[in-house]
């Protein structure tokens, strides 16, 4: 797991715990346990992601069968198209949980220099 995919939760939480149980809270177990906690969220993500896809797969299965039927084929034809759309989803892009990509130094210093200006401006 690359060093970008452990949060700043995973290493608060990686000290704490080495804190508990009364170990080294070196910069290397603080990583090694970081590390290991980033997996399991992103473990635990995938597994919830997953369930929702499913969940959600099976519902509208279910809502199909009892519906289709009262519906036009219009109505049919168009919750069809949904229904490929939704079935072609990964699952990640329902949780929405991996992080941004980091600012460069650039967007960073444009940063500054905006919030710099606006605090100038004001009286």
């Amino acid at each position: 797991m690359s060093e970008s995919a452990v949060w700043s939760v995973d290493r608060v939480a990686a000290e704490g715990l080495l804190r508990h149980l009364k170990l080294d809270v070196s910069e290397a177990n603080v990583a090694l346990v970081a590390t290991h906690f980033a997996e399991h969220r992103h473990a635990a993500h995938s597994w919830a992601a997953e369930r929702v896809c499913s969940g959600m797969f099976q519902s509208m299965e279910s809502y199909s069968v009892t519906t289709f039927g009262h519906h036009g084929p219009e109505w049919s034809d168009g919750f069809r198209a949904a229904e490929q759309y939704v079935l072609s989803l990964h699952p990640r892009e329902l949780l929405d949980t991996e992080p941004p990509p980091p600012r460069t130094k650039g967007q960073i210093l444009r940063g500054m220099v905006r919030q710099a200006r606006r605090d100038a401006a004001r009286p």
